[in-house]
């Protein structure tokens, strides 16, 4: 039997318009100083991998419903509920560390609880920064040494919805800064889902987290075939996402950082040019200057590597979530 498939516009009122953030990047090609690249290298074997980089096409109508009809459920921290087509859907913290392809929690690797504003002044310090961070808002990139500055710009343009500057950001990406330079088994979902939440319920003008959103989406289209995949109709696609396109230097850094640790300089790293390229001058801790810069209807990746990172999922146990923050004192306040 023909499936029945309710016209879009009678789904939802009026379309959004998407909002030019969570930018997707390709890791084996950071739009940045060459003497940067080994960042895109390192993250490309991180868990973080497929948040920074994966996508997908998905119906234009289910971003949009998803945005009009996605509310928080009652009695809970982390869990939203939306409809797509006639059909409504409960999303969990859970459901999204399958989607964005994380590490969870199990009995011989626990969750290490994520650092505070005061490990997280210290560690700046470690790491290059030209002042004091003892508060969210007293953060500004441009302070940050190479290739480290890099590394957070990234993190800021594509796990969030900045959509242009680089300066201002929020605990958990400072966060997920310290996890990711120290090794630390955290969750990374629960700091992800928090911003998320966040952006999504204050229904802004525009779209905030397309491309998180699309993910969701897409998940749960392959898990209920019976959501209608809409084939003759407008597709968001990877071409109307935001590659990330330039990640420029800013702000004095002639001052070096902490050493890239060895954990991260694999041997596929160590043979490929981006590392023979800083390996002569400054061993690991380059000083640089200023540098510029048809997808079928599937799940995709920007710049898909052939070897990957596999993950054996768990179930989760269950963890602290953590609140959405508002303004800067707020989140000060937190941290």
């Amino acid at each position: 039997m023909a499936q029945h498939v309710i016209p879009a516009a009678q789904l939802v009122p009026k379309y959004k318009p998407i909002g030019r953030c969570n930018n997707y990047a390709v890791l084996q090609s950071i739009p940045c100083s060459s003497e940067c690249k080994i960042v895109g290298l390192i993250l490309l074997d991180h868990y973080l991998s497929h948040a920074l980089t994966a996508t997908a096409d998905v119906p234009a109508v289910c971003l949009q419903q998803f945005w009009w009809t996605m509310r928080k459920v009652p009695d809970t921290e982390d869990t939203i509920k939306f409809i797509l087509d006639t059909q409504q859907f409960i999303y969990t913290v859970d459901m999204f560390f399958d989607t964005l392809q994380l590490p969870v929690e199990t009995p011989k690797n626990s969750f290490v609880a994520p650092a505070n504003i005061r490990t997280i002044e210290a560690f700046m310090n470690r790491v290059g920064y030209q002042g004091v961070v003892d508060k969210v808002s007293a953060f500004y990139t441009k302070n940050l040494a190479q290739p480290w500055q890099t590394m957070f710009k990234v993190f800021n343009r594509c796990l969030t919805t900045r959509t242009f500057g680089h300066d201002q950001t929020k605990i958990n990406i400072l966060q997920l800064f310290h996890v990711v330079l120290n090794r630390i088994h955290v969750d990374y979902a629960a700091l992800l889902w928090w911003d998320f939440m966040n952006n999504v319920f204050q229904k802004k003008e525009s779209i905030q987290y397309p491309r998180f959103i699309k993910l969701i989406i897409f998940y749960l289209m392959n898990k209920f075939p019976n959501i209608p995949k809409r084939l003759e109709e407008d597709y968001h696609s990877i071409k109307d996402d935001v590659p990330l396109v330039s990640v420029y230097i800013t702000g004095n850094v002639l001052v070096q950082g902490m050493l890239i640790p060895d954990a991260f300089l694999t041997a596929e790293v160590r043979e490929t040019d981006d590392f023979k390229e800083i390996t002569p001058r400054a061993p690991r801790t380059p000083t640089v200057s200023a540098s510029p810069q048809e997808s079928k209807k599937m799940m995709q990746t920007a710049g898909e590597s052939s070897s990957r990172k596999i993950i054996i999922k768990k179930k989760k146990q269950s963890t602290p979530s953590i609140p959405p923050p508002g303004d800067d004192r707020e989140r000060d306040e937190m941290a």
